[in-house]
C-alpha cells in the first residue's frame, strides 16, 4: 500500500518480532511515537508522543524532497488537506538576538504561522514557540539566544483552519562570542625589533555558512583597516598575510573558515625592511556582513 498526503492510517503489530515497519523507521508495538524526518532528509527519528498503536494518524507532507512525516491526528491543530501552505518562505540570521523571516502567502490564504523551535523542526503548529502569526509577507523574530539554531516551520491559514503542508527553514547560531569579536582599539609606536609581531587570540568565532566574515574597521558596516606594516590572520585552514609597507584596505576572511567553531589568530606585524613603526591606526574587528 501506498500512503498518500491526507491519507489516515492505523498502526497494526507484524508477524516479525511484533514491530511496525513505516517506510526506512520502525516503532514497536505499544510504543508512543511520532516520527520525524531525519537530518538527511532520508531517515525518520522518532521520539515520545501521544499516538498508541490503534490510533489514527495523518500523514503531512513536507517541503524538503517530497519526505513524509507523521503526527498524530490530536496535534494537527484544527488542520486542513484544502488550506495551501505559503510560499517561498526563507530565514535568516540578521543578529546574536534576531531573525529575518519572508514568504509569499498560499492561494486563499488569510494569514501565516511559524513555528520555531532551537533543538529540531516542529511538527505541527503548537510544536515550539510562535515566531510569527499574522497577514504580512514578512517578519522579525527576536529574543533568539546567539549560541543557538532555530528551526523554523509556516504553515498557511485560512478562517480558523491552518494548512497541512509546512514550509522549513532554519539560522545558525551568530557566534560563540557576541558577534562583531573586538580584536584591538587602534594604536601605534615605534618597533622594539625589526619583524616584532604583537598576536591577539585566539578567538572562538562559530560560523553558519551564511553571509561573508571581514577583518573590519567597524564592528557593524565593512570598512578598510589600515596596518602598519600589515595584519595577519590565521586559522586551522591556513593564513592570510598582507604585510608589506603600511597595508589598508577591506580584508575578507571568509576562505580561511569551517562551518561550526573556528579558532582565529590575529597578528599585527613589523616588516623588518622598514623596522621603524608598528600598530594598527583603526580599530580591528572579526565581524560578518550579510
Amino acid at each position: 500500500m501506498t500512503l498518500q498526503v491526507g491519507d489516515k492510517v492505523v498502526a497494526i503489530p507484524l508477524r516479525d518480532g511484533g514491530r511496525v515497519t513505516v517506510r526506512s523507521g520502525t516503532i514497536s508495538v505499544g510504543d508512543k511515537v511520532v516520527l520525524i524526518p531525519g537530518a538527511n532528509g532520508q531517515i525518520y527519528a522518532v521520539r515520545p508522543a501521544s499516538p498508541q498503536v490503534g490510533d489514527k494518524v495523518i500523514v503531512y507532507p513536507l517541503r524538503n524532497g517530497g519526505h513524509v512525516c507523521l503526527a498524530s491526528a490530536d496535534d494537527e491543530g484544527g488542520s486542513s488537506p484544502s488550506v495551501m501552505p505559503p510560499g517561498n518562505f526563507d530565514a535568516r540570521r540578521t543578529g546574536p538576538s534576531t531573525a529575518y523571516l519572508k514568504w509569499l502567502p498560499g492561494e486563499g490564504n488569510t494569514a501565516v504561522r511559524i513555528v520555531r523551535r532551537p533543538d529540531r523542526y516542529p511538527v505541527h503548529i503548537n510544536d515550539g514557540a510562535v515566531a510569527y502569526e499574522g497577514a504580512g509577507r514578512e517578519a522579525t523574530d527576536a529574543g533568539l539566544d546567539f549560541r543557538l539554531n532555530y528551526y523554523y516551520c509556516a504553515w498557511g491559514k485560512a478562517g480558523a483552519k491552518y494548512s497541512n503542508g509546512y514550509l522549513m527553514a532554519v539560522v545558525g547560531a551568530w557566534g560563540s562570542q557576541s558577534d562583531p569579536v573586538l580584536v584591538c582599539e587602534a594604536w601605534g609606536r615605534p618597533v622594539e625589533y625589526p619583524g616584532e609581531v604583537v598576536s591577539y587570540g585566539p578567538f572562538l568565532y562559530t560560523w553558519d555558512g551564511v553571509g561573508k566574515v571581514y577583518l573590519s574597521a567597524s564592528p557593524t558596516a565593512v570598512q578598510a583597516v589600515t596596518v602598519d606594516d600589515g595584519p595577519v590572520v590565521i586559522t586551522a585552514k591556513g593564513e592570510i598575510n598582507r604585510v608589506g609597507a603600511t597595508w589598508s584596505g577591506i580584508l575578507e576572511i571568509t576562505s580561511l573558515l569551517d562551518i561550526g567553531v573556528n579558532e582565529i589568530r590575529v597578528d599585527v606585524r613589523d616588516n623588518p625592511s622598514y623596522a621603524t613603526s608598528i600598530g594598527p591606526t583603526t580599530p580591528l574587528y572579526i565581524m560578518r556582513a550579510l
